[in-house]
Order: structure tokens, then sequence, then C-alpha cells
């Protein structure tokens, strides 16, 4: 029987084993080449990123603790939160809009009174950012329903430090019968975060961003991890920063490395990064999904305890979110409360809402939603007719428009 199969002749064996070893000559050649000229440069700056805690250390003065610790300035350290804002304080912004603190730090609704029915609790957009205190969404609910609702927003707070939030309020006998938690899709990023500093490098705003965050533990649950500095002279802070860096999910991203040989070094990289290194979103991970749910879990169980509804409010982040919900993109926490959402929780989703229902917006464009970063009063508007109808049920004495 005659074999057909095909075989190298010694001459394509010899051209293949050239090739292959040209190739690898070139490789070996460039890596050496490479070594002689990268290594001083990588010695002296060892990280791609050039972010690091002594590089953060830079930042880091006296004059800035004391104000991030005085009260003084809109926002203060806060040894359990991280930050919150400072009670009983006027601030306005160099674009001209004015934030003010009441007595427990709730943002002033001016003209409101009575009993509250409601508090807000959440990040910057919740607190509403660029708009005057009389234009936020819980101040048009009030315009248009009546009632005296609580903003207890805070400017870049994750989910977490809004839960914790209103578990102190609670034990400062500050109740009321319904209370949103309200987030955006970033605030699932935001609940692996540690230091803010590390998350939102190169750009830092709390240089002093310490924040609690709920870490898995050995049991399938989770534990409170709050990496604070015991006190605020430069070792601690340094101590602190490291205990952050230790759970924080972007730190290890922010002080990526590249050594010798540099091609393999580079696959690994290439591996964690992605082909084009942009800002991390790990909302999508089984991690943030997870933290997510143990949070509404937590929230659902101490109203529950405290007789309160607990409502889980999705707002829109911008205009162009709205405009990408329209053509049929799925928000990141939907899917989340669906799968695990603790019996008794309410979910409001208004980018959903907005969406799907134009009349809300009343001719308001997309491009007029937003201000510059977080919603403008129009915008703030729409939100609040969307939770208004929501949150009807639990405030029957309240009539529809």
């Amino acid at each position: 029987m005659i074999d057909r199969k095909p075989k190298l002749s010694r001459f394509r064996w010899f051209r293949v084993a050239s090739f292959l070893f040209f190739v690898l000559f070139g490789i070996s050649s460039l890596e050496l080449l490479s070594y002689q000229f990268l290594r001083h440069q990588l010695k002296s700056r060892p990280h791609l990123f050039e972010y690091t805690i002594d590089e953060h250390m830079t930042r880091v003065t006296d004059q800035r603790v004391h104000g991030w610790l005085s009260g003084k300035r809109a926002y203060r350290g806060d040894d359990e939160l991280g930050w919150v804002r400072s009670a009983d304080q006027s601030s306005t912004s160099p674009a001209g809009w004015t934030l003010t603190t009441d007595d427990i730090g709730a943002r002033v609704i001016p003209g409101q009174r009575g009993d509250a029915w409601l508090s807000t609790y959440g990040d910057s957009f919740t607190e509403c950012v660029e708009v005057n205190d009389d234009e936020t969404w819980q101040a048009y609910m009030v315009g248009a329903r009546g009632g005296r609702v609580l903003n207890f927003g805070v400017a870049g707070f994750g989910p977490d430090q809004a839960l914790l939030y209103l578990e102190r309020n609670i034990k400062r006998g500050i109740h009321t019968p319904v209370v949103v938690l309200a987030v955006i899709e970033e605030d699932l990023d935001r609940s692996l975060n540690a230091f803010r500093p590390f998350y939102t490098w190169p750009s830092i705003d709390l240089v002093l961003g310490f924040k609690p965050r709920f870490v898995p533990d050995a049991e399938g649950g989770f534990v409170l991890h709050q990496a604070m500095p015991e006190s605020w002279d430069e070792q601690s802070i340094r101590t602190a920063m490291q205990s952050a860096a230790d759970i924080d999910y972007y730190y290890p991203l922010r002080v990526e490395t590249i050594g010798f040989p540099y091609s393999v070094s580079a696959a690994k990289f290439i591996k964690r990064q992605g082909w084009l290194p942009q800002p991390w979103l790990p909302r999508e991970t089984p991690l943030a999904r997870s933290t997510l749910s143990f949070i509404l879990e937590r929230f659902t169980t101490l109203a529950r305890e405290h007789g309160f509804t607990p409502v889980l409010v999705l707002l829109p982040s911008s205009g162009n979110q709205i405009e990408h919900a329209r053509e049929g993109y799925q928000d990141a926490v939907s899917p989340i409360v669906a799968a695990s959402a603790p019996e008794g929780l309410v979910y409001i989703n208004v980018l959903e809402a907005l969406v799907n229902n134009p009349a809300y917006l009343r001719g308001l464009t997309l491009d007029q939603y937003s201000l510059v970063d977080h919603a403008s009063p129009e915008g703030n508007a729409a939100v609040a007719r969307v939770l208004s109808d929501e949150l009807a049920p639990w405030r029957p004495e309240l009539n529809r428009e």
C-alpha cells in the first residue's frame, strides 16, 4: 500500500527552521537593544501610568489636610463615610450656582415645610450639583406635590457610602416613611473603590478621598473595610493609602510595570488591560454585581427593621445615555435587580421611563438634558415628574397632575 501523505523535504524543513531562527534572532536582538535603551528609564520611572502612593503624597499638604477636617469647606472628611457635605454651609461655584445645607447636612429646598415623607441618598446626581437649591429634582417634587423632602446626596459617593449614610441618619433619629437610594450606572464601578484617587486618576478631585468598601469574605458574604487614617499625619495617611490599595480594584491597574523580557511583559499587560487601555468599567463583572446585590439586601433589611419603604432609583447620567437607551442599550443595573432584588424593594428606572414616555421630557431635547456633567434644571424637572408619579402610591394624599 502506497503512503500518499505529503512529506516535507529536507530543503523545506531547512527553510522553516531558518525562518524560525531569524524570527527568534530578531526578537532576541530587539529585546537586548530595548534592554540597553530602556533599563535606565524604567529604573527611574517603572510605572506606566506614573501614579503611586509616593507620587500622590506630593499633593498632601498641611493646608489641604486642615481644610479637609475643618468643616469650613463644601465637603469635609469623615472617619466613617470618607467625606460628607458640611452642615450649615452655603457655597457658590465659579459657574454661579449655589448649594446650601441645613443643620443636619441635607441640601436646602426653599419654601418646603411640614413633616418629611421622603429622604434621598446617592451621589452628585442626587445631590444635584450644577444647579441652584430650587432647581433639584427633589425641589421640583416638592413644588409639584407638596410635602417635605430631605436630600442627602453627596458628590462622589458610591452606593456603599450612601447606604452607610442612611444607617447613620437612622441612628441620629432622622427617619422618613419612604427612602430613595438613587444610583447611576457608574456607581457600580465606585463600589469597588477604597480610595477615590485610585479610581479617578489622572483627574483627582478629592485628594484625601478615603472611602469605605464592602469586601468579599471567606464565607461568601461581605465585610465592611474602612481604610481611614488613624490620625492625619503623613505616616498615617501613607499607611491608610496602602491599606486601601490592598483591597482596591483599581490600584493594581494604576501601577502597571513592564520589564525584561519586554515581549512577555507586554503580552501579560495586554491580557490584563486589553489592546487599547482605557478607563476601566468593571460594572459588568460578577464582583460588581454581587456587591450591589449585597447593598440592596442590606438596604431592604434596614427598611424592614425600621418600617420604611425602600426605593432604588436608576437615574440617567446624561442625555446621551437616554439616546443610547432609545437605541436598545441595556443599562447595567436593571439585570441585577431582575436577578436578585430582595422582596419589598421598589425599583424605579427613570432612564427607561424617559425613553418610554416622552411626555415626561415635555419637549426637552437630549442636548438640553445636561448642563456640563449633570442634569440641567429642566432635566431635573423631568426626573421629578417621573418620581412624583411612581411614588404616588406611597404618598396617597398627593393628587396626580
